[in-house]
């Protein structure tokens, strides 16, 4: 485990030392990823999977959870940066990036270290609730910062990871059947994507830090930027789950594992890409991931002695 999330490190390390020697665009990587690669794996990933119907249950709860953070993060940075005109669009990043941990790329090794195979499976499947979030009300905000309200939607639209998300899930619920040779293709796209994804999405990250000299650093919004992600993320965990044990008892004995290993997961990769997408404080957000990255794996580490 700890060699995995060491490798991430070092990708970002990576990216780091190419901008400073081959002054590479992030924004170029980015564009490949977020409009290639990522609609690729979102589809495959979608169709090749064995979803039931009442499973749906642990992503609604993580989408429950990303909305209700989306908006209690986007009102929070609203007061904070009301009167910096240099960051009124901050309430955008944080209300977007916050909600969407990064619970593949860094969360996965934990949850296979320490679920069942069934708990582990139960998780990728709720890691869909964020995929969700970020798909669609996530995109909407980064969007929504340069744009209109209608652009924003009319971009969304345009996203071809919106249109992998749905129409992967009406083949899968729908049991369209595709030809036989499709499959063995898809899971192949599927794993070479997931791979390809997981290694830009942290060298990108250290792209964007090559940018990034110390009078850039603007310490207030990494301060609020971790209490939310590993204050006001796990908060609202406990709250979901005190409510499902009272009245939705939507999750099983044990279940509620799936959360608490994403409530402690740092802020997503992904973040950098649509920031630098959208050229939203892309240096700030690149801090902010790394630094909740390199809080998360000893947070992390002691949860797994304890609620884990």
């Amino acid at each position: 485990m700890f060699i995995k999330i060491a490798i991430l490190y070092v990708l970002i390390g990576l990216g780091y030392i190419t901008k400073k020697k081959l002054s590479l665009s992030a924004n170029k990587i980015g564009y490949i990823l977020l409009y290639f690669i990522l609609p690729s794996f979102i589809f495959g990933k979608l169709v090749t999977s064995d979803l039931v119907l009442f499973d749906l249950t642990k992503p609604l709860l993580v989408l429950i959870v990303s909305i209700a953070l989306c908006i209690c993060c986007f009102f929070i940075a609203s007061k904070l940066w009301r009167n910096n005109s240099d960051y009124k669009n901050m309430k955008y990043l944080m209300a977007a990036a916050v909600p969407n941990s990064n619970t593949g790329y860094f969360g996965i090794p934990f949850a296979i270290l320490l679920f069942s195979d069934k708990l582990l499976a139960l998780y990728i499947l709720a890691m869909m609730g964020m995929s969700i979030f970020q798909l669609t009300i996530g995109y909407y905000l980064y969007a929504r910062s340069s744009m209109t309200f209608s652009d924003s939607i009319i971009r969304l639209l345009k996203f071809p990871s919106f249109w992998a998300m749905l129409i992967g899930l009406i083949i899968n619920f729908n049991n369209i059947i595709l030809p036989e040779f499709f499959y063995p293709l898809l899971s192949s796209i599927t794993d070479i994507t997931a791979f390809i994804f997981s290694i830009g999405g942290m060298f990108i990250i250290g792209l964007s830090l090559g940018d990034v000299q110390i009078k850039d650093i603007n310490y207030r919004v990494l301060i609020w930027a971790n209490i939310l992600c590993f204050a006001l993320w796990p908060l609202f965990a406990v709250i979901l789950v005190f409510i499902d044990m009272q009245f939705l008892h939507w999750l099983g004995d044990g279940e509620e594992k799936i959360l608490w290993l994403m409530a402690l997961c740092p802020i997503g990769a992904n973040a950098v890409l649509y920031a630098n997408n959208f050229n939203l404080y892309p240096k700030d957000t690149a801090l902010m991931v790394l630094t909740t990255t390199l809080l998360a794996l000893p947070i992390l580490g002691i949860a797994s002695l304890t609620i884990l």
